[in-house]
């Protein structure tokens, strides 16, 4: 047996990667989660408080402690002693005998222990290091960053019900507060900050900060993994890159020189103020909608480069260095459309060949300096030029819609009607944010919508 898939581990800046570090609420009479407090609750350390592996080996007979019951489902880390050193579950206590039930062998009979029941983890790489199929490990918002020594892996989900989840918190684990924890890269990590070939992942409501250092922000290559409500910066390498079947929506990325954001299912996310590209195309098959990239300046970065199959909606494009989106080759298949080009230092949407497969429509476009598109590789309709910016204000990064003509009130509303056969327009708009009879719908990019 293993620890529990159901058990939550937990990560405090004041914690200790020799403590227990968890609790499974799931399990049968749980007790009180002490692994929601800096210190350990109990520290056999073989001298104050003494143990033996009980002649049942799946027990530990302890002296100096009085059992209780509320120890049951706390984990209990064996770090020295003679018994089998690993992270083990309480799953039952025997208040006469002042024994601890565990969850698997400790060793054999008559062999000492010396351990931590309870209090937090002091490092993420440590709790995900004792991650089952299912944990969830939670992150608690410090004072300062956590700056881990190697790279965070994490294992794959039990199943598409039952993910591995890594989650920052700020006060109670769950609260996705903006106020999130903070990952800070260090020189010791060589790839990534989390780097997981895992499946059936979920890393949410965290900052990670690349600090400069030539790292990436989040590898994640396995298939099913949401990443959400995290902020990545100061990338010089990409920020965050997920694999197939992956949903990647409401982060913020701000900063840095590398690559901004790769997925399978990429949307609403706010990518800005940075020299590498904010989008980029590594999944074939992808749909990139409703994100707003801004102010990346590099004078070869484009807004998304793209080849093979991609469906691309509803972005906003807004002074990027080269071209809004440029399609590299002769694609298989690429549907741009509603997508919004302010101020590119090329075209609004470039091709290095013509493009038979490429579906461009109901664009618009202003400011873009070689055009809006080129249209001796591009064949496109419906395409919108702005005479005004659409923006109530874009040198403060609000990129809602103002009602000036040829500005906001001409993408306000004009987006192409997907639902043909209806006989009103669906009232979407072109670019990211939408208005619905003048009713502004707004969306938080920088992460804080919950």
């Amino acid at each position: 047996m293993a620890i529990s898939a159901t058990t939550n581990l937990n990560v405090r800046l004041g914690g200790n990667d020799n403590n227990g570090g968890g609790f499974n609420a799931s399990g049968g009479s749980p007790g009180t989660n002490y692994s929601l407090q800096d210190a350990a609750q109990v520290f056999i350390d073989g001298t104050t408080i003494s143990a033996v592996v009980h002649s049942t080996t799946t027990q530990i007979v302890i002296t100096g402690y009085t059992v209780a019951a509320t120890d049951n489902r706390n984990l209990f880390q064996i770090t020295g002693g003679t018994a089998t050193a690993g992270t083990y579950e309480i799953t039952a206590v025997d208040t006469v005998n002042n024994r601890w039930t565990l969850d698997r062998s400790a060793g054999t009979a008559a062999q000492t222990v010396v351990g931590r029941m309870g209090g937090a983890r002091a490092t993420v790489g440590s709790a995900t290091g004792s991650m089952v199929g299912g944990n969830k490990v939670n992150v608690k918002k410090g004072v300062s960053a956590y700056t881990p020594s190697a790279s965070i892996t994490m294992v794959a989900g039990a199943s598409g019900t039952a993910p591995s989840i890594l989650e920052g918190y700020e006060t109670t684990p769950g609260d996705l507060s903006a106020n999130r924890p903070v990952i800070q890269a260090t020189g010791a990590i060589a790839n990534a900050i989390v780097d997981t070939t895992a499946t059936f992942i979920i890393i949410r409501n965290i900052e990670f900060d690349c600090n400069a250092k030539s790292v990436r922000g989040i590898r994640c290559t396995g298939q099913h993994t949401l990443a959400r409500f995290l902020k990545i910066t100061a990338s010089s390498l990409t920020a965050l890159e997920c694999g197939s079947q992956s949903v990647v929506c409401h982060n913020e990325v701000v900063g840095g020189s590398g690559s901004g954001i790769a997925g399978q299912f990429v949307f609403e996310n706010y990518i800005h103020d940075r020299t590498g590209p904010p989008l980029f195309h590594s999944v074939p098959g992808s749909e990139y909608h409703d994100n707003v990239c801004a102010n990346c300046t590099g004078a070869t970065t484009d807004g998304l480069a793209t080849s093979g199959i991609i469906v691309v909606r509803n972005n906003t494009f807004y002074n990027i260095g080269r071209h809004g989106i440029s399609v590299i080759g002769s694609s298989a298949l690429v549907m741009i459309e509603n997508n919004l080009m302010d101020t590119c230092g090329g075209w609004g949407i470039a091709s290095s060949a013509t493009q038979p497969n490429v579906v461009v429509a109901n664009n618009a476009f202003r400011s873009c300096t070689s055009g809006n598109y080129d249209s001796t590789q591009i064949t496109a309709t419906g395409s919108v030029s702005l005479t005004a910016s659409a923006f109530v204000n874009a040198a403060s990064n609000d990129f809602r819609y103002n009602s000036t003509p040829g500005g906001g009130a001409a993408v306000s509303g004009a987006a192409y009607n997907i639902l043909p056969g209806l006989s009103a327009a669906n009232g979407r708009s072109i670019g990211a944010y939408q208005s619905q009879s003048g009713v502004k719908i707004p969306v938080d990019f920088a992460g804080g919508w919950r």
